[in-house]
Formats: C-alpha cells, sequence, structure tokens
C-alpha cells in the first residue's frame, strides 16, 4: 500500500481455539511510499505460552526500526527484547532487555544512542532481586565535546539497604556539577549528601548534609555559597529532637549588588517527625536556587529532596530524591537538565517496593532546536507495586520539560510529581509532589519559580504524620531591588504541641529583619519572640 489519498490499512487476523488455542496476527500499512509497517504475532495458550512478535518499520529511507519479543510463561518466564532505531544516519539507538521471573528475577538492560556524532549515550542495567537486591547502572553522556555526564548507581536491598550514587557533569568548560549520596537504612538510618557546583568562574556552591535517624535524631546541615568574590555566605545547623525538641535556625542574608538570600529551618515537632528545609538564591545574572529538605515522618519514613537551578546561559536544573517509607521501600531520582543549546536531560530512578521489586530507568536525551522526546514506563514488580512515567520535552526556543510520575508501593503509599519547566527569558519551575506513606502520613510539596528580574519563589508543603501531627509551610520571595522574604510555618505535633512561626525580612539598604515565632510545646511551655532589626 502507498500513502496516497486513500492510505488504506490491511490487518489479517487468524485464531484457533482449540486446546492449543493458537492465535496468529499479521498487519502490513504503508503510509508513504518510503513509510512500511510491517507486524507479525504468534502466540500458543499451551503450558508453555509463548509469544513472539516481530515489528519493522521504516519511516523514510534511513529511519528502520526493528522489534523482536519472546516470551515464555513457564516458570522460567523469561523475556528478550531487541530494538534497533536509526532515526537518522548518525542516530542509533539499541536496546537489549533479558528477564528471568524465577526466583533470582535478573534483569540486564543496555541503551547505546547517538543523537548526533558528539553525542553517545551507554547505559547498563543489572538487576537481581534475590535477598540481595543489588542494582548497578553506569550511564556516559557527551551533549557536546564540553558537556559530559556520567552517573553511578549501587543499591543493595540488604538489611544495611545501602546507596550511592555519583553524578558528574559538565555544561560548559566553566558549569561543572558533582553530587554524590551514600544512605543506609539500618536503625541508624544516616543519610550524607555533598553537591558542588559553580554556574560560573565565581558563583561555586558546596552543600553536605548528614543526618542520623536514631533516637536522639540529630541532624547537620553545612551550606557554603560564594556569588562573587566578595558575596560568601555559611549556614550551620544541629538540632537533636530528643524530649527537650529544641529548634535551630541561623539566616545570613547580604544584599549587596550580588544580593543573596540564604534560610535554613529545623523543626521537630516530637522525637520522630523532624522537618528541615535549606534555601540559597541569589539573583544576580547567575540566579542559583538549592533547596534542601530532610523530612522523618517516623523512624523509618524519611525524606530528602535536593534542587539546584541556575538561570544562567547554561541554565541546569539538578533534583535528587531519597525517600524510605518502610525499611524496605526506598526511591531515588536525579534530574539533570541543561537549556543550552545541546539542551540534555537525564533522569535515573531507583524504587525498592519490596525486597524484590526494584525499577531503574535512565533518559537522556540532546535536541536540536526540535527534537522533542516523549517516553512513558508501566511496570507492575508485583500485583501492589506500579510505577508509570511520562516525559514529554521540547529543545525549541520554549524549551518545555514535563515529567509526571505515579507509583504505588503498596495500596497506601502513593507518590506522584510534576515538573514544569521553561528555559525562556522567564524560566518558570513548577513541582508538585503529593505522598502518603500511611492512611495518616501524606506530604505535598509545590514549587513556582520564575527568573524575570523580579525572580519570585513560592514554595508551600503540607504535610500529616499522624492523625494530629500536620505541618505546613509556604515561602514567598522575590529578589527585587527591595528582596523581602516572607515564610510561615504551622504545625501541631500533639492536640496540645503546636508551633507557629512567620518570618518577614526585607533587604533594603538598611537591611531590616523581623522574625516572630511562637511555640507552645506543652499546654504550659509557651515561647514567643518578638521582631528583630
Amino acid at each position: 500500500m502507498t500513502a496516497t489519498p486513500t492510505a488504506s490499512l490491511t490487518a489479517s487476523l487468524t485464531m484457533t481455539a482449540t486446546p492449543t488455542a493458537s492465535l496468529t496476527a499479521s498487519l502490513t500499512m504503508t503510509a508513504t511510499p518510503t513509510a512500511s509497517l510491517t507486524a507479525s504475532l504468534t502466540m500458543t495458550a499451551t503450558p508453555t505460552a509463548s509469544l513472539t512478535a516481530s515489528l519493522t518499520m521504516t519511516a523514510t529511507p534511513t529511519a528502520s526500526l526493528t522489534a523482536s519479543l519472546t516470551m515464555t510463561a513457564t516458570p522460567t518466564a523469561s523475556l528478550t527484547a531487541s530494538l534497533t532505531m536509526t532515526a537518522t544516519p548518525t542516530a542509533s539507538l539499541t536496546a537489549s532487555l533479558t528477564m528471568t521471573a524465577t526466583p533470582t528475577a535478573s534483569l540486564t538492560a543496555s541503551l547505546t544512542m547517538t543523537a548526533t556524532p558528539t553525542a553517545s549515550l551507554t547505559a547498563s542495567l543489572t538487576m537481581t532481586a534475590t535477598p540481595t537486591a543489588s542494582l548497578t547502572a553506569s550511564l556516559t553522556m557527551t551533549a557536546t565535546p564540553t558537556a559530559s555526564l556520567t552517573a553511578s548507581l549501587t543499591m543493595t536491598a540488604t538489611p544495611t539497604a545501602s546507596l550511592t550514587a555519583s553524578l558528574t557533569m559538565t555544561a560548559t568548560p566553566t558549569a561543572s556539577l558533582t553530587a554524590s549520596l551514600t544512605m543506609t537504612a539500618t536503625p541508624t538510618a544516616s543519610l550524607t549528601a555533598s553537591l558542588t557546583m559553580t554556574a560560573t568562574p565565581t558563583a561555586s556552591l558546596t552543600a553536605s548534609l548528614t543526618m542520623t535517624a536514631t533516637p536522639t535524631a540529630s541532624l547537620t546541615a553545612s551550606l557554603t555559597m560564594t556569588a562573587t568574590p566578595t558575596a560568601s555566605l555559611t549556614a550551620s545547623l544541629t538540632m537533636t529532637a530528643t524530649p527537650t525538641a529544641s529548634l535551630t535556625a541561623s539566616l545570613t542574608m547580604t544584599a549587596t549588588p550580588t544580593a543573596s538570600l540564604t534560610a535554613s529551618l529545623t523543626m521537630t515537632a516530637t522525637p520522630t517527625a523532624s522537618l528541615t528545609a535549606s534555601l540559597t538564591m541569589t539573583a544576580t545574572p547567575t540566579a542559583s536556587l538549592t533547596a534542601s529538605l530532610t523530612m522523618t515522618a517516623t523512624p523509618t519514613a524519611s525524606l530528602t529532596a535536593s534542587l539546584t537551578m541556575t538561570a544562567t546561559p547554561t541554565a541546569s536544573l539538578t533534583a535528587s530524591l531519597t525517600m524510605t517509607a518502610t525499611p524496605t521501600a526506598s526511591l531515588t531520582a536525579s534530574l539533570t537538565m541543561t537549556a543550552t543549546p545541546t539542551a540534555s536531560l537525564t533522569a535515573s530512578l531507583t524504587m525498592t517496593a519490596t525486597p524484590t521489586a526494584s525499577l531503574t530507568a535512565s533518559l537522556t536525551m540532546t535536541a536540536t532546536p526540535t527534537a522533542s522526546l516523549t517516553a512513558s514506563l508501566t511496570m507492575t514488580a508485583t500485583p501492589t507495586a506500579s510505577l508509570t512515567a511520562s516525559l514529554t520535552m521540547t529543545a525549541t526556543p520554549t524549551a518545555s520539560l514535563t515529567a509526571s510520575l505515579t507509583m504505588t508501593a503498596t495500596p497506601t503509599a502513593s507518590l506522584t510529581a510534576s515538573l514544569t519547566m521553561t528555559a525562556t527569558p522567564t524560566a518558570s519551575l513548577t513541582a508538585s509532589l503529593t505522598m502518603t506513606a500511611t492512611p495518616t502520613a501524606s506530604l505535598t510539596a509545590s514549587l513556582t519559580m520564575t527568573a524575570t528580574p523580579t525572580a519570585s519563589l513560592t514554595a508551600s508543603l503540607t504535610m500529616t504524620a499522624t492523625p494530629t501531627a500536620s505541618l505546613t509551610a509556604s515561602l514567598t520571595m522575590t529578589a527585587t531591588p527591595t528582596a523581602s522574604l516572607t515564610a510561615s510555618l504551622t504545625m501541631t505535633a500533639t492536640p496540645t504541641a503546636s508551633l507557629t512561626a512567620s518570618l518577614t525580612m526585607t533587604a533594603t539598604p538598611t537591611a531590616s529583619l523581623t522574625a516572630s515565632l511562637t511555640m507552645t510545646a506543652t499546654p504550659t511551655a509557651s515561647l514567643t519572640a518578638a521582631s528583630l532589626q
């Protein structure tokens, strides 16, 4: 068939319902003289229940696609899929998958993609769902001769449940990013994250976090940022969630022409429900934003999120999330995006819903001015652990990115994340997260940022750790010449222990600061702090 104005489609199906119950379907379609499609399916419902599907499509003389699937539903239940696609003479894609659902349940996936002669991508995954449940992923991408990205992940879901991730990215010869994460979900539940980013030769950022969720639940965070050779910022937090439930917050702001602002908040409502948020923003031409959140709703349900964004011509974005809803259900996501002419995107997800149900997905795209990418993943490792991810990116002058994730680790533990980013001169970012670790422990976070000359930031968090322990935090910041910041926190750990904190700061030439805190730890112990200037 040809793709004349008639554009006909012919499909023939033959099925026999005998005890062998075989099914054969063949499809042949030609949309244009060069775009033929042929699909053949053969299925036998015998005890072997094998399925074989082969697809061959040529959209143009240079864009061929071949896919072969072989599946046997016997006790070994092995699946093998190989894909080979060439979109242009330089853009080849090869994917091979091998999976056995036996007690070892190993999965191996290798991807190789070259979007241009300089943009190669290689990904190798090896997974065993045995009680050790080890996962190893290595990614190597070069978007341009100067923009290389390397990511390696190693995870073991044993009782120690350690996770190590290292990312190294250079968007331009001056904009390098390095992130290393190490987490152990043992009874000590320690987390260490170190980030080092240089947006320009003068704008370096380093953040290190160390957290132990022991009965003392201490948290220490140190941030050091230099927006220009003259505007340095350092913030250190130390917190102990003992029965005294102490709170320590330190703010340092310099309203110099660089106009950098950093706010760090650490709060413990009960020995188990701690929250830590760190924000660092500079409204200079580099306009970098860093946010780190660490939350433990129970001794086992910790959440850590770190965001780093620079609205410079490189416009890189990095987000790392690590969540453990139970001792076995951890989630880690890393996103790195540069809206430069290379416009590369890399996302790595690692999820273990049970000791046997882990999923890892890595996507990397280097887009020309048109070059849109859409990816959808759906996996059900057990009847209760489904994951769906859809990504849509267009690297046109508007360079919009939309990502939606929906995950249900158990009937009660759902996670939804949506990101929308436009690298236009307004460079707005919107992120919404909704998580329910138990029927009572929901978390919602929404971020909105516009890198216009006003550079406003809005963040709202809502968490209920138990039917009585709700937390609400809203932040609004405008980096105009007045550089005002408003933060309001409202938390009730028990019917008697409520905490409300509101901060208002204006970095006018007088650099006045007004902070009002009102906390009642027990029906008898109330604390009120007036304004400070």
